[in-house]
């Protein structure tokens, strides 16, 4: 989900370590990518840039924007600004992906998607401008981060992606969120963040928050850039020059609703 200054995607050989190919939007060095996914097939690859929703074919090598002006309204009509998302992400069976609006010229918002039909299926207005996004694994609920101007925190919405209600709101960090992901069947929620200023002795934490209640079930005291691994046993927590890698220990039963969360450091 981080911008990078060109406006393409690189695509890398993860055996090798060498670049294997970048993938360059209409407006080349003039455009920002601001996030990328790619769809569970590993043929196409979808970005947020500034130019648009994109979406490459890798086979064919080429590429075409999804259609956005009927669902991103822009608060100021006159806006020079193309209608963009600014981060993507997918259920884990890739039938849908989830992208937010939160550029200021466009009225904050989460788009669901249909992978397949590559149509939206539901908004969610936001309220306020989301900056980071999860989607659960099981496509039940799809969570961003806000700011909350009249308390100056922020906060974790999260919602049911079916009905589009709000499940749950909640205050999370004085001092801005980092990072948001899911653990497996969208039981649980990862947020890293700063709870105050580390001027004053502020240090990152991680917050394991269980969706139903809000409760926060356990606390990791590092990082803040962070991913679950595919099979959900493994975290990896960016923490200054390393990266700490936790196990994932769910006690009980297989079925989710008997899951308990317990990362512990190997």
């Amino acid at each position: 989900g981080g911008r990078l200054s060109l406006g393409g995607v690189f695509l890398w050989n993860v055996r090798t370590g060498k670049l294997q190919d970048t993938l360059l939007t209409a407006e080349g060095r003039r455009d920002s990518v601001w996030g990328v996914a790619a769809f569970p097939d590993g043929k196409r690859v979808i970005c947020c840039a500034t130019s648009g929703l994109i979406v490459w074919d890798l086979e064919a090598r080429s590429h075409s924007a999804l259609p956005l002006d009927e669902h991103v309204p822009l608060r100021d009509a006159t806006s020079p600004v193309p209608r963009h998302c600014n981060d993507v992400a997918f259920t884990a069976d890739g039938s849908r992906f989830a992208t937010t609006v939160s550029f200021a010229a466009f009225a904050p918002r989460i788009l669901l998607w249909d992978a397949k039909t590559l149509r939206v299926c539901r908004v969610i207005p936001t309220g306020s401008q989301p900056n980071h996004l999860a989607y659960a694994p099981d496509g039940s609920s799809v969570a961003v981060v806000c700011y909350d101007a009249e308390v100056g925190q922020y906060a974790v919405n999260v919602w049911d992606a079916m009905s589009g209600r709000k499940l749950l709101a909640g205050p999370v960090y004085d001092h801005g969120v980092a990072g948001l992901t899911y653990t497996r069947h969208g039981k649980y929620l990862l947020a890293a963040g700063l709870q105050k200023h580390w001027q004053a002795g502020g240090k990152s934490e991680i917050g394991v928050w269980e969706v139903a209640t809000g409760r926060i079930v356990s606390r990791l005291p590092a990082g803040y850039a962070m991913a679950v691994s595919p099979d959900n046993k493994l975290l990896a927590v960016a923490a200054g020059p390393n990266i700490d890698i936790y196990a994932i220990q769910y006690r009980g039963q297989a079925d989710a609703a008997a899951d308990a969360l317990s990362p512990v450091k190997p």
